[in-house]
């Protein structure tokens, strides 16, 4: 940690940056609402495994503030979030890919259902039951 600076400072000068952020985000909005030029930048944030950094898109923390032990745990929950959504979407993406096969839905195509089902109606007395009720 920074020396000299607690956490609280730390979270504050961080808060700080995030408000002149929202203001100058709010100037660059007026500034296209007027008509003139489009000064905004929409660059994605990239860690050192060279995914989006979480909380980019709206507040965000720099240098040290990353590593209050509030906000590492933050980062940790929502990545814990994002592997049990890949995980899930994992386990459910070897059903999506099945055949019609895995679906039962070429049963009829040989007909030996259809031969099969025609035998028991015959062998069944539905028509007496149906008609009794």
């Amino acid at each position: 940690m920074v020396s000299g600076l607690s956490d609280y400072e730390v979270r504050d000068l961080s808060n700080k940056i995030n408000k002149l952020l929202c203001e100058k985000r709010h100037w660059e909005n007026q500034i296209v609402a007027l008509g003139g030029g489009n000064h905004r930048r929409n660059v994605v944030i990239l860690d050192d495994d060279g995914k989006e950094v979480p909380g980019t898109k709206g507040y965000e923390y720099f240098g040290w503030a990353k590593d209050i032990p509030s906000v590492r745990e933050l980062f940790q929950r929502r990545k814990n979030k994002e592997e049990e959504e890949n995980q899930a979407l994992a386990f459910y993406k070897k059903f999506m890919s099945q055949g019609l096969p895995y679906y039962c839905d070429l049963d009829e195509n040989d007909g030996t259902i259809l031969q099969y089902q025609r035998a028991a109606e015959e062998e069944a007395d539905w028509k007496e039951t149906y008609s009794s009720l």
